[in-house]
Protein backbone atom coordinates (compact mmCIF):
# COMPACT_ATOMS: atom_id res chain seq x y z
CA UNK A 1 0.00 0.00 0.00
CA UNK A 2 1.08 3.42 -0.89
CA UNK A 3 3.57 2.68 -3.76
CA UNK A 4 3.41 3.65 -7.16
CA UNK A 5 4.70 3.05 -10.50
CA UNK A 6 4.62 4.69 -14.44
CA UNK A 7 3.81 3.10 -17.28
CA UNK A 8 4.15 4.01 -20.58
CA UNK A 9 2.01 2.17 -23.19
CA UNK A 10 4.07 1.26 -26.61
CA UNK A 11 3.82 -1.21 -29.41
CA UNK A 12 6.30 -4.15 -29.72
CA UNK A 13 8.22 -4.16 -32.99
CA UNK A 14 6.23 -7.61 -33.44
CA UNK A 15 3.03 -5.47 -32.83
CA UNK A 16 1.89 -7.78 -29.81
CA UNK A 17 -1.68 -7.62 -27.81
CA UNK A 18 -2.57 -4.96 -26.31
CA UNK A 19 -0.82 -4.18 -22.98
CA UNK A 20 -3.65 -4.92 -20.02
CA UNK A 21 -3.10 -4.07 -16.56
CA UNK A 22 -4.50 -6.54 -14.14
CA UNK A 23 -4.97 -7.59 -10.58
CA UNK A 24 -4.17 -10.60 -9.18
CA UNK A 25 -7.12 -10.41 -6.07
CA UNK A 26 -10.61 -11.46 -6.49
CA UNK A 27 -11.62 -8.68 -4.35
CA UNK A 28 -8.89 -6.36 -5.85
CA UNK A 29 -10.42 -3.13 -8.22
CA UNK A 30 -8.78 -0.56 -10.87
CA UNK A 31 -10.75 2.57 -10.27
CA UNK A 32 -10.07 6.06 -11.90
CA UNK A 33 -9.32 9.49 -10.75
CA UNK A 34 -13.35 10.07 -9.85
CA UNK A 35 -13.09 6.55 -7.84
CA UNK A 36 -15.45 4.64 -10.55
CA UNK A 37 -14.39 0.92 -11.00
CA UNK A 38 -12.16 0.29 -14.50
CA UNK A 39 -11.44 -2.95 -13.92
CA UNK A 40 -10.77 -5.90 -11.86
CA UNK A 41 -9.12 -9.96 -11.27
CA UNK A 42 -11.29 -10.78 -14.15
CA UNK A 43 -11.84 -8.05 -16.44
CA UNK A 44 -8.27 -5.64 -16.44
CA UNK A 45 -7.72 -2.37 -17.94
CA UNK A 46 -6.33 -1.79 -21.39
CA UNK A 47 -3.76 0.36 -22.04
CA UNK A 48 -3.79 2.50 -25.12
CA UNK A 49 -0.78 2.60 -27.39
CA UNK A 50 0.96 6.32 -26.64
CA UNK A 51 -0.08 7.42 -23.20
CA UNK A 52 1.35 7.29 -19.69
CA UNK A 53 -0.04 6.40 -16.73
CA UNK A 54 0.36 6.17 -13.06
CA UNK A 55 -0.53 3.25 -11.30
CA UNK A 56 -0.92 4.11 -7.14
CA UNK A 57 -1.88 1.19 -4.83
CA UNK A 58 -4.13 3.05 -2.58
CA UNK A 59 -5.24 0.78 -0.55
CA UNK A 60 -5.51 -2.92 0.28
CA UNK A 61 -7.36 -3.90 -2.77
CA UNK A 62 -7.81 -0.72 -4.37
CA UNK A 63 -5.18 0.43 -7.31
CA UNK A 64 -5.63 4.17 -8.90
CA UNK A 65 -4.95 4.07 -12.69
CA UNK A 66 -4.44 7.78 -13.76
CA UNK A 67 -4.35 8.90 -18.04
CA UNK A 68 -1.24 11.29 -17.80
CA UNK A 69 -1.49 12.58 -21.39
Amino acid sequence: QGWEMRIIAKNSAAAADALTLDVAGGSDVIIDATGATIGNASAGVTLVTGKIYTVIHISSTQYMAIVLN
